[in-house]
C-alpha cells in the first residue's frame, strides 16, 4: 500500500509544473460518519497543501489527525484531485473568475503508519467562495463517500468548514 501511495503521488507531481501552480496551506474540520470501521469516534483536524494543477483541477495532499480525547491517537494520509465545476480557478486574458465555486474530487485516504484502514473516496464540495487571486480560499459542507478496502465496507466523512491560504497565487 506505501508503494501505491507513493507512486500516485510522484506521478502527480511530475504531471505538472510546480512553478506554475498556486499553492496554498489548507487546514479544516473532519468529522467521519458512524458507518467508517477503524476509526475511534473523535474529534479530527486536516492539514495539508493545496496546488492548482490546471485551470479547473487541483491537488491536495493533507494529514487528517486526532485531536480529542488522544492527540494524534489516529493519523491518516489523503490525497485528492479536484475539478472547479462553476468557473476556472484564475484569470485567464480577460476572463475573470467566479468568486463561488462547487468541486467534484476523487482521492485516497489511508491510515497510518498501520495502513489497517485505506481505500478511493469521492467528494463533492457544494460551495467555495474565494480562489487564487483572493489568495483564500473558505471550502463549505464537503461531503464524501469512501470505500475501506480491507474491510469492504463503505462509510463518509465530511468538513464541515476548510480554509486555504495561499501562499502563491495569480492575480
Amino acid at each position: 500500500m506505501r508503494k501505491i501511495l507513493l507512486t500516485a503521488f510522484i506521478i502527480m507531481m511530475t504531471l505538472f509544473p510546480l512553478s506554475a501552480a498556486d499553492i496554498a496551506i489548507s487546514g479544516g474540520t473532519f468529522t467521519f460518519g458512524s458507518s467508517v470501521p477503524s476509526v475511534d469516534e473523535a474529534m479530527y483536524a486536516n492539514i495539508g497543501i493545496t496546488a492548482g494543477l490546471t485551470e479547473r483541477l487541483e491537488g491536495e495532499l493533507s494529514l487528517v489527525s486526532e485531536i480529542t480525547p488522544v492527540f494524534a491517537g489516529n493519523l491518516l494520509v489523503k490525497s485528492s484531485v479536484s475539478y472547479a465545476l462553476l468557473s476556472p480557478l484564475y484569470r485567464q486574458g480577460d476572463f475573470v473568475p467566479m468568486y463561488v465555486n462547487s468541486f467534484i474530487g476523487i482521492g485516497i485516504m489511508g491510515k497510518v503508519p498501520s495502513f489497517d484502514m485505506w481505500g478511493p473516496f469521492i467528494t463533492i464540495t457544494p460551495l467555495t467562495s474565494g480562489g487564487p487571486q483572493f489568495l483564500r480560499k473558505e471550502k463549505v459542507a464537503s461531503c464524501s463517500l469512501y470505500y475501506d478496502i480491507p474491510s469492504a465496507s463503505f462509510g463518509f466523512f465530511f468538513q464541515l468548514f476548510a480554509l486555504d491560504v495561499y501562499v502563491t497565487g495569480r492575480t
